[in-house]
């Protein structure tokens, strides 16, 4: 991570280069019994990531290349927990978190131009399997992701921002869970999520914004979850989502004008299963199997 305060960030140009050339691999395996408040298990394999903070209007470029793939495996068997119990398998390609913030005084006056290049020629698979789940007085909460590239900006109180954004995902991916799960004293919500390419932009009292993106996805997408629930107090939620392109950008007040030249291209399959079955539960129950090629959301609160 890379932090820089106001005061004590000097240079107004960072430029930083990840390439990842070996392959990456997480596996857990848990067998728990009697725990009397949370259990929390996360599995992950990342080949490059990064985090940006900075206090300053600055020149901004990254550059990720993930050669190779990346595998986030789990087995858990998870048995009388008095509160909640949360699963996660993530397999990432590339990963980018910036934060821009013109805090000082002097930098609100300021331009912000950052450039992000992500390429993932390396498949990504979650798998998750919940083989037994039984006895929790709380929550149940279990997610399989596999992403290729996945970038977010925020930027705030900067008055000119220009953000550039090309991301290429060219392996597969593919998330799968497989989730037996009974008495639960709350809810249980599962989610699979496989995507090839995702940039989201938070802008906030910024004056002028332009966007320069461009996704393309030749990779195919395949999300899948199979679960048994039963005995469930509150709400069962499920869904299997399959993602090609994502790209949303969203402007809080005081932006006067965007320019904004946004291309997503997919060429690859994208698929999406969700198998369940449910009884015995308190209150409401929703499945979803989503497989969305290209998605696009722009919400501006301004002009």
């Amino acid at each position: 991570m890379l932090d820089a305060g106001g005061a004590h960030a000097q240079s107004r140009n960072v430029d930083a280069t990840q390439d990842s050339w070996a392959y990456t691999r997480a596996e857990l395996n848990a067998g728990i019994r009697r725990i009397g408040e949370n259990v929390d298990l996360t599995t992950a394999a990342i080949n490059n990531s990064a985090s940006v903070s900075l206090n300053r209007s600055v020149g901004l470029d990254v550059s990720q290349i993930a050669r190779q793939g990346a595998s986030a495996i789990s087995d858990i068997s998870v048995v009388g927990v008095g509160e909640s119990v949360s699963s996660t398998a993530a397999a990432i390609g590339n990963s980018l978190s910036v934060d821009l913030d013109g805090a000082v005084r002097a930098a609100r006056r300021r331009r912000s131009d950052v450039e992000v290049n992500q390429v993932a020629d390396g498949a990504t698979l979650a798998d998750l399997n919940l083989y037994q789940l039984q006895r929790v007085g709380g929550d149940v909460a279990g997610t399989s992701a596999a992403l290729s590239n996945s970038a977010s900006v925020s930027v705030n109180r900067i008055r000119r921002a220009e953000l550039g954004i090309e991301q290429v995902a060219r392996a597969p991916s593919t998330a799968e869970m497989y989730a037996r799960i009974s008495r639960v004293g709350e809810d249980v919500s599962l989610t699979t999520a496989a995507i090839g390419n995702s940039a989201s932009l938070d802008l906030e009292r910024v004056r002028r914004v332009g966007i320069d993106a461009e996704q393309t996805n030749t990779g195919a997408r395949f999300a899948e979850l199979s679960s048994i629930v039963r005995k469930v107090e509150d709400d069962v939620d499920v869904t299997a989502a399959a993602i090609g392109n994502s790209f949303s950008a969203n402007s809080l007040p005081r932006l006067s004008q965007m320019d904004a030249s946004l291309a997503q291209g997919n060429t690859a399959y994208v698929g999406a299963v969700a198998d369940i079955r449910v009884g015995a539960i308190g209150d409401d129950v929703a499945a979803t199997a989503a497989a969305i090629g290209n998605s696009l959301t722009i919400a501006t609160d301004g002009f």
